[in-house]
């Protein structure tokens, strides 16, 4: 017995313990490798949750306290369905908005801009405008403009600078009264006079959304489905969890490559680093 482990011993030292000891190098590559593999699959993994969770955060700060959230296409959905919506004796208050992508002149990337009404939004969504009781006048100026901090920061510009924005084949430029309180809205995000974006920026006429508060008792499944045959064809009518999980889905197919991705780089790393050892064990055979 005691001959049979000394024999092991002696084995394991000639064929595992010695190669690593005169070629340190090898071994710390191969444990180096083993752990960037981890590492990726984990950085991978808090990357797909940190951005789900940035994309529920916009979605409900958008939706304040609203209990149902109409959604039109890109193009929107004609404004006279606000007019309808908010005399049903079920909606306590509505806000109606226009959400537009817009293209910053000189610079490649987009801004969305939101259009709120800032009385009927205060009622709906208070935490996104925040305290601007000294910035409403001024709001209702036709050029007058929000930005989020992240924005402000994103594209360098501050209180009283001016923004210059896309529309169509002109460029208008637009006056930056305030910012956003921080806690708002994290992402890239301007906010507008829903009048002065619709004039503006060429969408008279149209709404992207319309965010509903129920009045208390209201059976919001019911109401739901109710709704959804009053509403365009083009239009849906969701919760904001609904909403949060659709653009989930959107990305679940990319989030799914990300982690097959860094499943296929772990176990690649981990096949190389087995085959170099076992042909290091190999050559130590005869030893």
């Amino acid at each position: 017995m005691i001959a049979a482990s000394r024999a092991w011993r002696a084995g394991f030292t000639a064929a595992v313990a010695a190669p690593l000891k005169h070629q340190p190098g090898r071994l710390l590559l191969a444990v180096l490798g083993i752990a960037l593999g981890v590492a990726l699959g984990v950085a991978v993994h808090l990357i797909n949750a940190s951005a789900l969770n940035e994309f529920s955060l916009a979605v409900h700060s958008l939706a304040g306290e609203a209990d149902i959230v109409i959604r039109g296409p890109r193009e929107g959905f004609a404004e006279d369905v606000y007019a309808r919506v908010a005399r049903l004796p079920e909606v306590r208050s509505a806000s109606p908005a226009v959400e537009i992508d817009a293209r910053v002149a000189g610079r490649g990337d987009t801004l969305k801009i939101v259009g709120l009404d800032p009385f009927r939004a205060a009622q709906v969504q208070p935490a996104l405008l925040g305290d601007i009781s000294d910035k409403v006048l001024e709001l209702f100026d036709p050029r007058a403009i929000l930005l989020s901090p992240a924005a402000a920061e994103a594209l360098g510009l501050a209180t009283g600078d001016t923004l210059a924005i896309q529309v169509g084949t002109s460029t208008v430029e637009l006056l930056i009264i305030g910012l956003l309180p921080p806690e708002s809205y994290r992402q890239r995000l301007s906010v507008m006079d829903i009048a002065s974006a619709q004039w503006t920026l060429a969408r008279l006429g149209k709404l992207n959304r319309i965010d509903l508060r129920l009045r208390p008792g209201t059976d919001v499944a019911r109401f739901r489905a109710d709704l959804l045959g009053a509403l365009p064809a083009a239009a849906q009518a969701v919760t904001p969890d609904l909403e949060a999980e659709r653009g989930a889905s959107l990305t679940r197919a990319y989030r799914i490559n990300l982690d097959m991705l860094a499943l296929v780089a772990l176990l690649t790393g981990g096949f190389l680093v087995f085959a170099t050892q076992y042909l290091a064990l190999l050559r130590r055979r005869g030893q």
